[in-house]
């Protein structure tokens, strides 16, 4: 898991977050979904899970 803050939003409901370590990543509408939030605000932290650089799941970090 990384640990990342929400950048920004898309109207089409992706979330674009930034990790600790500067990266950027665009999480797509259904990861978001399929988490436990339902509202992602700008500067939450959370942690992200990926897999082949791809996030699969979103947590509390």
């Amino acid at each position: 898991m990384i640990p990342a803050t929400v950048r920004s939003t898309s109207p089409g409901g992706d979330v674009i977050i930034v990790g600790d370590d500067g990266f950027s990543l665009t999480v797509p509408r259904s990861v978001v979904e399929a988490s436990v939030f339902r509202l992602l605000r700008v500067g939450q932290r959370l942690g992200v899970t990926l897999d082949d650089g791809a996030p699969v799941r979103i947590d509390l970090p």
